[in-house]
């Protein structure tokens, strides 16, 4: 949408394709996606108070009541942003599973743009996901949270 009111799709294709998406990232190292929270509590930061749904601001967006969902943007935003600063400190992510397991990611690279997590995908399973487009992989995020 920002490359077609810009009328800057070249600039939008190469910020899209040479930007960070840490859990672009981990899908294509890992084949599969982990959620934000998992990834904060197993790495010691606080994660969302019970019952705060991230998938609920787009929809109070297109209700007309972007007001509302200012907190729990605020919150997702920093989270990532503590979230990058210490897994690129330590050279990796650790996560908590549904399970309550530690995993973990080793990053010995930090963390890789978009071009660098699809040339960087180490199986089968994972390169079909890194050749997804960003749109794609966006609504396939969100059914995840919507129905999970």
């Amino acid at each position: 949408m920002i490359a077609e009111e810009s009328a800057e799709s070249n600039l939008c294709r190469q910020l899209a394709q040479n930007h960070v998406d840490m859990m672009f990232h981990v899908l294509c190292q890992l084949g599969y996606g982990i959620a934000l929270d998992s990834a904060a509590r197993g790495t010691g930061i606080k994660g969302k108070p019970r019952g705060v749904n991230s998938a609920a601001a787009p929809v109070l967006v297109d209700e007309k009541k972007p007001r509302k969902s200012f907190p729990v943007c605020g919150t997702d935003a920093r989270t990532t942003l503590n979230l990058a600063r210490i897994c690129e400190a330590r050279g990796r992510l650790t996560w908590l599973t549904r399970s309550g397991r530690t995993r973990s990611l080793r990053m010995s690279s930090g963390w890789l743009t978009v071009k660098q997590a699809r040339k960087a995908a180490r199986t089968s399973e994972c390169l079909v996901f890194s050749q997804w487009d960003r749109h794609r992989f966006t609504l396939m995020e969100m059914r995840l949270l919507l129905d999970p």
